[in-house]
């Protein structure tokens, strides 16, 4: 072993100093070095009495062999070994190669499982988060253009019609739905902890009466559906996502739903209760008459992808969804079950003071337009399309390209009558960022609003160079606002207001 005293002794006092136990084997297995927290571990009185031995005879004669598959493999490889009598004591092994001098050596990571947690359940759902966290984000850009697209169509709708029409109610109807299914897309990524809730004052009540009247088209007759009265009692009021609680009072719903094959009654009520040393909690109630969860199931109705129904479509995220979602809200969820009789989900969160802002009215889209020329970057064209029919019904003049090249030619020949950049972030040719960047640097400081699909783009230092921020999915008010605010706030090379997320 060509190993100097230097490498040796440095890395013994690195080891040693890890809070996990770290061993360096040999590629075959044998043991060189070992830290003393690795006999502690291990059970053995002395760590260097490890030194020269083959690690896998440590183990049970079940893990030898796959511990072998990992030294063969090495990079990236991981293990979980159970280790004493019921096999209750278990380990995480992940292994990791390198060089020590001049020899090939594989280190292994040692860390003790929390006593009593299913460790290889506790990975799989981490796998499973990952897969739900890259087809969220996958989606969440086409997803967004669509929503915005409809938003475009029912503003061209209602405009087109008398205020009295009997459409009117349709169009508000197909409104709500889209922004629940905009949230759908905000709720995955916040699940796999890829974007943060946007919470503000929630009256719970009336999100509750707000999703029963959206759950009534979803009911069969045979289902009766128990909501408290619009004029029932006080209000209850907690600070939240609004979206992504009425994702949860849906869901449960929806479950109770199809649990009452043969018909009965869901009642859902919201409360406030006082629960000991949490204080005063705003509480979500939705119970069903159904058939109860049998014992065997009850366990693992909170696992991502398990479902009794895969023969029916469903993905068997929902619960899971729900409950990270109540878990950043700081909530709990309890339930109750009983086979033959039923099931009641009881909700609780940290309560709020009574507030007046749970949701504000769509700004008036009626603001001061004085005729200033708007150039849309947006390669989509059906939402090109929507964005500027809507700005020219407004008022504004619009220019309209499709990718990053042909904005820059068009913004150099028209630079003196461009008042403002509308620009998508996800271009073909070249990202909205990187083009701002590219016109800052050529001189220009024209203001410009960023718009994205994506919900885990941080704009950062965009928003310091004359750069706003605009989220799909929106409609002509959320639009029309920012659009007036930035020209208002002056020339670019300043800060400009967020558009607000509502659409």
């Amino acid at each position: 072993m060509n190993t100097s005293k230097f490498d040796r002794e440095q890395l013994e006092s690195v080891i040693q100093g890890i809070p996990a136990g770290v061993l360096v084997l040999t590629p075959d297995g044998l043991i060189r070095m070992a830290s003393s927290r690795v006999s502690e571990l291990l059970d053995v009185s002395d760590a260097d009495t490890l030194v020269g031995q083959m690690f896998y005879e440590f183990l049970p004669p079940m893990e030898q062999d796959a511990l072998k598959a990992c030294l063969r493999k090495v990079a990236g490889s991981q293990i979980i070994c159970a280790l004493g009598p019921g096999a209750n004591h278990r380990l995480h092994l992940r292994l990791t190669s390198g060089v020590l001098g001049s020899e090939r050596v594989v280190y292994v990571v040692i860390c003790e499982a929390e006593p009593n947690r299913p460790v290889q359940a506790e990975l799989r759902h981490a796998q499973k988060l990952e897969v739900v966290g890259q087809l969220a984000g996958g989606i969440a850009h086409d997803f967004n253009n669509l929503i915005t697209a409809i938003f475009g169509y029912l503003d061209i709708a209602r405009r087109m019609l008398p205020p009295d029409h009997q459409a009117q109610a349709a169009i508000d109807g197909v409104r709500e739905a889209a922004e629940q299914a905009a949230g759908v897309t905000r709720t995955l990524l916040t699940f796999t902890r890829k974007s943060t809730p946007e919470r503000t004052k929630v009256e719970l009540k009336g999100l509750v009466q707000q999703s029963v009247r959206l759950l009534r088209k979803a009911m069969p007759s045979s289902i009766q559906l128990v909501a408290p009265p619009e004029t029932s009692g006080d209000s209850v009021w907690m600070e939240a996502d609004a979206n992504q609680i009425q994702q949860v009072i849906l869901n449960l719903a929806l479950n109770a739903r199809d649990a009452l094959t043969r018909g009965g009654t869901i009642r859902l009520g919201a409360e406030y209760a006082t629960e000991g040393g949490d204080g005063k909690r705003a509480v979500l109630t939705v119970s069903d008459t159904g058939g109860g969860i049998p014992p065997e199931v009850l366990p693992r109705i909170f696992e991502p992808f398990f479902t009794t129904k895969a023969d029916s479509g469903h993905s068997g995220l929902g619960l899971a969804i729900i409950q990270e979602i109540i878990k950043n809200h700081g909530g709990k969820i309890d339930l109750k079950t009983t086979v033959g009789e039923g099931t009641t989900f009881r909700v609780s969160f940290p309560a709020a003071e009574a507030d007046g802002t749970a949701r504000s009215e769509p700004v008036d889209p009626s603001l001061p337009v004085h005729g200033e020329t708007l150039l849309i970057v947006e390669d989509e064209l059906q939402v090109r399309q929507i964005i500027a029919s809507q700005l020219r019904q407004i008022g504004y003049q619009v220019i309209e390209a499709g990718n990053s090249a042909s904005a820059a030619a068009m913004l150099e020949a028209h630079k003196a009558e461009v008042a403002m950049v509308i620009c998508d972030l996800e271009l073909p040719d070249l990202p909205g960022d990187k083009l701002v960047s590219k016109l800052r640097a050529a001189g220009s400081q024209v203001p410009v609003i960023l718009i994205t699909g994506s919900i885990q783009f941080d704009p950062g230092p965009l928003e310091q160079d004359g750069v706003t921020l605009l989220r799909k999915p929106f409609g002509v008010a959320r639009l029309a606002d920012t659009v007036s605010k930035v020209l208002s706030s002056g020339v670019g090379g300043r800060p400009a207001h967020h558009g607000e997320q509502k659409a």
